[in-house]
């Protein structure tokens, strides 16, 4: 059996010289590589330790802006940057004896280098899928970077580029766009999408995906989820060893209440002012249901569908449900149109003011509702796991007067990975997992 914490082989660790000529090998010089992800971040990043026992560094002439070619070997997957490299962006000095001396490469992929050096200028107008493939165009990114299952949201977003840098103005594309979700037509509240898509990147690429959509996909694939489990036996030799949380679990419950209330994540009141109609529209938050916004005119329509993970359940305090937070915004629906008539009465092709209220005021609940919960593990390492995905942890029940009852552990059940790092160590391989969701396990 392969042992995931100690079946990694460093393959290749190439720094070029700034003009790209010449490639020097120091994988025997490599100590700790930590590779860090996160669905809040556009880039992932790599930090590679070198013990210089050589004076390497001074022969050398590595630089920031220096390519550099990584590849590691794993059971469960490779670390390949040989036909995409890797850009040193800094280097810092971590210490030095008489006889050797400690460095660390920060190394980014070509993307976030590139993205410094553009700005957009026009005006667009698409949705937010096809634009951020665009934008990654613009800065050196192959289509084999950018993730097949780039979802489409319901509407297209009409902007100017006010020479903002690409990859922002994707982060900016991913907070302000709805999801479409299956079944929905737009005008029946009942069966809308909450707002919030994460755009990231892992080291397989770019991605594009909403909660809902991530948790849905999730739930309809439970079999193939990835299981972890937490046992204080277990034979090293135990292919099941793989799978063991390696680390005493670390919880962080958000039950700040007043944090909570100022973030209006139980229910909040958001105006928005429309410039060109001079008008006003006011969203409630539901608390009733799962991260729901309705205009108010709206207000009793049925619930929202918006998606928690399987066997899960929201928790809202019901003594504290009026509206806790107001928020007022502009709205700038017809900016864009060139001559075309403003039809109140038409709020499903998402350029009205009720269309866009609907959907764009649920984005902030959303966003807080997810963290709520966060669950920090260390698993050996598993290049499958990526920024993004859903795994299953299962905690032994705590119960002393009936050990075999087979309950569940509330802390059980279904996490989003919201960040990882990857560490390649000399004391063995792991996973650091910080774990999400907006939900908790129903007691069995």
């Amino acid at each position: 059996m392969a042992l995931y914490s100690r079946g990694s082989q460093i393959k290749s660790v190439v720094v070029f010289d700034p003009n790209a000529s010449v490639g020097h090998e120091l994988k025997t010089l490599v100590g700790p590589i930590q590779i860090y992800e996160d669905v809040a971040d556009p880039s992932m990043h790599i930090n590679v330790t070198i013990f210089d026992t050589f004076g390497k560094k001074e022969n050398i002439p590595i630089r920031s802006g220096s390519r550099c070619q990584l590849l590691i070997e794993h059971p469960t997957g490779n670390v390949d940057f040989i036909n995409y490299p890797l850009f040193i962006t800094n280097i810092i000095n971590t210490g030095s004896t008489e006889k050797k001396e400690f460095f660390t490469l920060e190394l980014e992929t070509g993307g976030i280098i590139y993205n410094n050096l553009q700005r957009l200028v026009q005006k667009y107008d698409d949705k937010a899928d096809k634009l951020i493939k665009k934008f990654l165009g613009t800065i050196g990114v192959p289509d084999d970077r950018i993730s097949e299952d780039f979802e489409t949201p319901k509407y297209p977003i009409q902007f100017m580029g006010n020479y903002k840098r690409p990859l922002n103005t994707c982060v900016w594309l991913a907070s302000h766009s709805i999801p479409a979700i299956e079944g929905d037509t737009g005008t029946d509240t009942s069966n809308s999408g909450s707002g919030g898509f994460f755009f990231w990147e892992t080291l397989t690429g770019y991605f594009f995906k909403s909660v809902d959509n991530i948790f849905r996909k999730a739930i309809d694939a439970k079999d193939q989820i990835e299981k972890y489990f937490q046992s204080s036996t277990m034979d090293a030799l135990d292919e099941r060893s793989n799978y063991r949380i390696a680390s005493r679990p670390s919880w962080s419950k958000d039950h700040a209440l007043l944090d909570k209330l100022s973030k209006g994540q139980y229910a909040s009141f958001h105006t928005f002012i429309d410039v060109l109609d001079e008008a006003h529209t006011v969203a409630v938050r539901d608390p009733s249901s799962k991260h729901e916004f309705k205009p108010k005119s709206q207000i009793e329509s049925g619930d929202s569908k918006g998606a928690v993970l399987a066997n899960e359940v929201t928790h809202n305090p019901l003594e504290f449900l009026s509206e806790s937070r107001y928020r007022c915004d502009i709205i700038d629906t017809r900016t864009f149109d060139e001559g075309e008539k403003y039809d109140k009465d038409n709020i499903t092709d998402g350029k009205t003011n009720q269309e866009q209220v609907k959907y764009r005021a649920r984005i902030h609940s959303r966003y807080a509702a997810l963290f709520s919960e966060v669950l920090t593990i260390t698993v050996p390492l598993n290049l499958r796991l990526q920024a993004g995905t859903v795994i299953e942890v299962e905690f032994p029940r705590i119960n002393i007067d009936k050990p075999n009852s087979g309950n569940v552990n509330p802390a059980s059940g279904f996490y989003m990975i919201k960040s990882l790092s990857h560490q390649f160590l000399s004391e063995g391989d792991f996973t650091g997992l910080k774990l999400v969701r907006d939900s908790y396990s129903e007691t069995k």
